[in-house]
């Protein structure tokens, strides 16, 4: 993590953790307060595996009361297993890779800078092209 060049690139962190396992969520902990200098990005914490049973993690702070003293959004929580749709977490991550407050005074650059950013516009653009042309299409 201390590669100054590889942190300027990152738009947010996710961290994923295990909710069948106790001690998952302790390793997100070790390694946000061991990695002081990506405080002040955007974070992304996302429970994996709620398909299966979900155990209390064994940390002093739940997720929940974690993600919230750290300004960090989530946990959110999902299984690959179950059917789920993931375009609520997609939507949090791309949300917070646009719109970093807390990374600003952090990083270099502007949001027209940001990868992300240009991902995001080509995708809406790409998308937009295809309506414009089917709409063309019908009124044909």
């Amino acid at each position: 993590m201390a590669d100054k060049d590889l942190l300027a690139m990152l738009d947010a962190i996710v961290f994923l953790y295990d909710l069948s396992d106790a001690h998952s969520f302790s390793h997100i902990v070790k390694t946000y307060e061991a990695h002081p200098e990506i405080h002040g990005y955007p974070v992304i914490v996302v429970g994996t595996k709620s398909d299966l049973q979900v155990v209390p993690q064994k940390t002093e702070l739940t997720p929940e009361e974690y993600c919230k003293a750290h300004g960090m959004l989530g946990p959110f929580f999902v299984s690959s297993k179950e059917d789920e749709d993931f375009s609520g977490v997609h939507t949090q991550i791309l949300l917070a890779a646009l719109r970093p407050p807390a990374a600003q005074a952090t990083r270099q650059g502007s949001l027209f800078t940001s990868p992300a950013f240009w991902t995001a516009a080509a995708a809406v653009g790409i998308t937009g092209a295809f309506f414009w042309y089917r709409h063309r299409q019908s009124q044909q």
